[in-house]
């Protein structure tokens, strides 16, 4: 499979030199939110390939230059590498989605400049459709905001809310009727609370996944494949469709008779 994700990071180097060897050491690049997994994943979900570009058989690969501040802030972006209009227009509208990670040094967040690559290949394009089962993203009948800005949770007028199947449906039924208790967990008794922080973007799709408390044994890795299965209705604010920040606890339960679930959150409540 062709790697959907290259990184070229460099140190802006301040008031005084790093040496080589303890840089490379203990310097941890920046990164997108969630880290290259989750930007090659989110760059597979998100993608819309033009439809001029697929009819034509265009490809090619865009390239993004910038700064990542100390404060996780974009600056001084450019595309030194581009192809066609029509895909150097969605490249960006992708990368303008993602949030950044500041890089660190000896523990301290630090200014850092990435290139960053978003590659368009008719081929992978079309087996990403097979496997997220859509080719088309279907924007809800509400105005969208196009600020980019991200609102907490409790902000929103009408915070994201799951879309389920059946009106009955709700998140723990849909949990039980969809989890599965990692082997390697059950076997070494392992019970806790994974923890995920995402983006519910104006259009219902995720994006931005972060690990805020990890469990091991498969457990975080359950956890996000539950949360992948979700759809979502937006969040609304004055009106628009906007993006929110969520937090979603879930927690791993083992009982003493042997039997397990899996419940959306401690102190019932589901959602922050």
């Amino acid at each position: 499979m062709m790697k959907r994700c290259n990184f070229g990071i460099f140190l802006i180097l301040s008031s005084f030199l790093y040496p080589v060897t303890s840089w490379a050491q203990e310097m941890i690049p920046a990164q997108p939110r969630g880290g290259e997994w989750w930007a090659r994943q989110f760059i597979d979900d998100e993608m819309l390939y033009p439809a001029g570009a697929l009819k034509n058989s265009i490809e090619g690969t865009v390239v993004f230059s910038f700064i990542v501040t100390d404060q996780g802030v974009v600056k001084d972006l450019n595309q030194i590498s581009k192809t066609d209009p029509i895909l150097n227009t969605e490249a960006m509208r992708i990368f303008r989605m993602m949030i950044w990670q500041p890089a660190q040094y000896r523990g301290k967040a630090v200014e850092s400049k990435v290139n960053f690559e978003i590659p368009f290949t008719i081929k992978h394009y079309k087996r990403a459709c097979r496997e997220r089962g859509y080719q088309t993203i279907d924007f809800p009948n509400i105005p969208l905001d196009t600020s980019g800005i991200v609102y907490q949770y409790k902000y929103a007028d009408l915070p994201p809310s799951p879309l389920f199947e059946s009106k009955e449906m709700n998140m723990q039924q849909f949990l039980a009727e969809n989890f599965r208790y990692p082997e390697q967990a059950l076997r070494t008794n392992i019970s806790g609370v994974v923890r995920l922080n995402l983006i519910v973007e104006p259009h219902g799709h995720i994006s931005n996944l972060m690990v805020v408390e990890h469990l091991g044994a498969g457990c975080t890795e359950e956890a996000i494949r539950l949360v992948r299965l979700i759809k979502w209705k937006p969040g609304i604010k004055d009106g628009f469709a906007v993006r929110v920040s969520i937090n979603i606890p879930i927690k791993f339960g083992l009982s003493d008779d042997g039997n397990y679930k899996v419940t959306p959150a401690l102190g019932g409540t589901t959602f922050q």
